[in-house]
């Protein structure tokens, strides 16, 4: 299969959002309308061009000037712009290859503009998001991949099953209630190595003959908790939360977990490559895969792996690890390019940013101050740039160019090493688990559509 295409769509051309606002001196409860466009569709560019953004605000229906937009490019410069009435354009420039995220926070004057959206009361502010690419294709990572990067991981994962074979593991799989009928639910623990299992909520069509299904594995994003359940005809359906916490333990259980082991999880034990959480999130991966693998339904040639942020990265390290994986489906992928801010452009890429101390850092300047050397060597292990050049499958990737949380840039280091054929949908206006890719929905309903229309 030969393919590799990358489209950059300007989805959010039109009404961006649509916000009711509770000061003044805007009228009381009129709806306020930012509209926002990029002047290119798809918003790329050649290093040394001028990519402009057109913004304008109404309220009850008409064009309003005056109002500030506090602005910053890629949280490094910043400027106060104003939205004059009949609309501002603002540009977005690079002198490298890479991404311009745009973000402005709008103010009334005196106050920052916060309204509330027409179907939704919940207060919110306004902003600004937009992004623009400038030749992502030559985008690279600087730092090398270490060099014992493969049989470092094909060690562990061989030590794992060396240790705690599958075979003699006492999976438990309890039926749970289903939402939907025609579908059994069941609620799953396989132990593995220590120090929690791979647990997981499977879904099956009722009536699934032996080896007639394909399978889907789903990673949760940080912060997620137990397990969703999804209902696809024509597939099998496991989702694995991160944390190895049972999914029908009580809410006390989970209180306690993140109270102890999980309090910091994703920035603590840095300093101990076995120690840190990912490395047991690796191990929950690959135990999942090995045992969805064992299940009769499956058809023992389809095997997709998906996710979003953190599931994204997981996602990627399934494909990496497990041979058996045919398709990858990662959206705005996490833990893309943590070493960057050593390289010489700084970037504020790599979340969770375990090297930037404060680790959330509102801008790049002063960024250059010393990391800590055993962290930044530790943390190539687990950057997903050097797990793509291993993944062979077909992989559809996502990205919005105004995600502040996996930069867009990163995750096109990561996209630029990828090793079998490849996809890519970019967003200009689409924010942290926003972005979504069309042809990566379609390759997952082929797959499903087959063993449906035989049910």
């Amino acid at each position: 299969m030969n393919m590799t295409v990358v489209s950059m769509k300007s989805h959010m051309v039109g009404f961006l959002s649509a916000l009711v606002v509770s000061c003044l001196p805007f009228q009381a409860d009129a709806e306020v309308v930012l509209k926002m466009a990029m002047d290119r569709d798809p918003a790329i560019y050649k290093v040394g061009e001028t990519a402009h953004v057109r913004v304008q605000l109404f309220e009850a229906g008409r064009p309003v000037g005056g109002k500030k937009a506090f602005c910053s490019w890629n949280y490094a410069d910043s400027n106060v712009v104003e939205i004059a009435e009949e609309g501002t354009t603002i540009a977005l420039k690079l002198d490298r290859p890479g991404q311009v995220l745009l973000r402005g926070d709008l103010y009334d004057g005196t106050n920052r503009l916060r309204g509330v959206t027409a179907d939704n009361p919940k207060v919110r502010s306004l902003y600004i998001w937009a992004g623009a690419l400038f030749e992502p294709e030559k985008v690279r990572v600087e730092r090398a991949r270490p060099a014992d990067f493969d049989a470092y991981w094909e060690g562990e994962i061989a030590r794992m099953k060396r240790e705690a074979p599958l075979s003699s593991a006492k999976v438990e799989v309890q039926e749970v209630k289903s939402a939907k009928k025609g579908f059994r639910v069941f609620d799953v623990t396989i132990p593995g190595l220590p120090p929690r299992p791979t647990c997981g909520y499977l879904v099956v069509p009722e009536g699934a003959a032996p080896k007639s299904l394909p399978a889907v594995v789903m990673f949760q994003g940080a912060g997620s908790s137990r397990a969703v359940k999804e209902y696809h005809d024509g597939m099998l359906f496991f989702c694995i939360n991160p944390h190895g916490v049972g999914n029908e333990a009580s809410k006390a259980d989970w209180k306690a977990y993140f109270a102890s082991d999980g309090k910091d999880y994703l920035y603590k034990d840095w300093d101990d490559r076995e120690k840190c959480f990912f490395h047991g999130q690796i191990f929950r991966t690959v135990r999942g895969l090995e045992w969805l693998k064992t299940r009769p339904e499956w058809n023992g040639r389809d095997l997709v792996v998906r996710g979003v942020s953190m599931g994204g990265s997981q996602s990627l390290q399934a494909a990496a690890l497990d041979p058996d994986v045919t398709l990858c489906l990662p959206r705005d992928p996490a833990l893309c390019d943590l070493a960057g801010i050593v390289s010489s452009t700084h970037n504020r890429s790599g979340c969770p940013w375990i090297l930037y101390s404060p680790r959330n850092l509102p801008s790049l300047q002063g960024a250059k101050a010393e990391v800590d050397p055993v962290l930044l060597a530790n943390s190539d292990y687990y950057d997903s740039i050097f797990f793509a050049s291993r993944i062979k499958c077909p992989t559809f990737v996502s990205t919005g160019l105004a995600d502040d949380v996996c930069f867009s840039e990163g995750v096109f280091k990561m996209y630029n090493a990828l090793g079998g054929p490849k996809d890519m949908e970019t967003n200009p206006h689409a924010i942290h688990c926003g972005s979504s890719n069309p042809r990566a929905d379609e390759a997952l309903r082929a797959l499903a559509a087959p063993a449906a229309r035989r049910k």
